[in-house]
């Protein structure tokens, strides 16, 4: 179900990494499925196989705490939260960042 989730994110977001997250009952944040696609034309940094090496990396890093992440963010703003540069923008929680 949750690979559905992502292809219909897929139709709605011109986006290389998409992601669901979800809180578990030790009240860590787990990644439950993930889609990493690079675009032809992709830009330095999200090329296939610079995505696979993300992947791998982000994959050591969860279970993680809920505290500072994205997910925390948009559940204290009540609402989705858009990083369209989450390497350069200001706005970026440290755990999106990384």
């Amino acid at each position: 179900m949750l690979d559905k989730i992502l292809d219909s994110c897929g139709h709605l977001f011109d986006a290389p990494v998409m992601s669901v997250l979800l809180i578990g009952e030790d009240g860590l944040l787990h990644r439950a499925a993930s889609r990493d696609v690079a675009a032809a034309d992709a830009p330095p940094g999200w090329t296939d196989a610079d995505l696979t090496v993300a992947k791998e990396r982000a994959g050591t890093a969860f279970p993680m705490p809920l505290a500072g992440t994205g997910t925390a963010a948009a559940i204290a703003a009540g609402r989705v939260l858009n990083f369209p540069d989450v390497r350069n923008g200001a706005d970026v929680p440290g755990s999106v960042r990384a």
